[in-house]
């Protein structure tokens, strides 16, 4: 938002430039000098048009960021590191399971993340927690392919290679 409103008092100051970042035609006249180019303080429809584009491009260069999922008043901590997780749920959403269902699929797979997460970046072994958890959530949800369980998986009894690509461990 600080971006576009930069964006559009730019433009605003320079109302005599077109967006393409030529004068405006009248500037181009014979014997007329730059220091003589009727400066105006209205918005042309041209401006107008290059405000409308900076604003787009600006939404478009920064794309909504939140990667957790909610459902009521309970959100999600570590389903950044699983685009999977995230498919899941949505797909879940989809189909129409209850909230409360959907609310116990959120809890076990982001307590399965965290696992991950400590495991990797904490070094505790964690691979008993998560293996059964595991099972608990595909037993929970008989109707639904956890396959990408085994790469979270394999991250946490390998602590040591990168696996999971979207884990990132930061030192406090």
């Amino acid at each position: 938002m600080l971006m576009s409103i930069f964006v559009i008092i730019f433009v605003n100051s320079l109302s005599h430039i077109t967006c393409f970042g030529f004068l405006e035609s009248n500037s181009f006249r014979p014997g007329v000098g730059i220091s003589k180019i009727k400066m105006t303080h209205s918005f042309n429809m041209n401006t107008w048009l290059c405000v409308i584009i900076a604003i787009v491009a600006l939404i478009w260069m920064f794309p909504k960021t939140d990667k957790q999922v909610h459902i009521d008043n309970l959100h999600s901590n570590n389903f950044e590191i699983s685009p999977d997780s995230r498919k899941m749920f949505h797909k879940m959403l989809k189909d129409g399971l209850s909230k409360e269902s959907l609310k116990k699929f959120v809890t076990m797979e982001d307590r399965f993340l965290e696992y991950e997460k400590e495991s990797a970046c904490m070094g505790r072994d964690r691979v008993l927690d998560a293996t059964s958890l595991d099972q608990a959530i595909r037993d929970t949800f008989m109707a639904y392919d956890f396959t990408y369980h085994i790469k979270h998986l394999k991250q946490i009894s390998e602590t040591k290679r990168v696996i999971n690509p979207y884990l990132k461990c930061y030192s406090a």
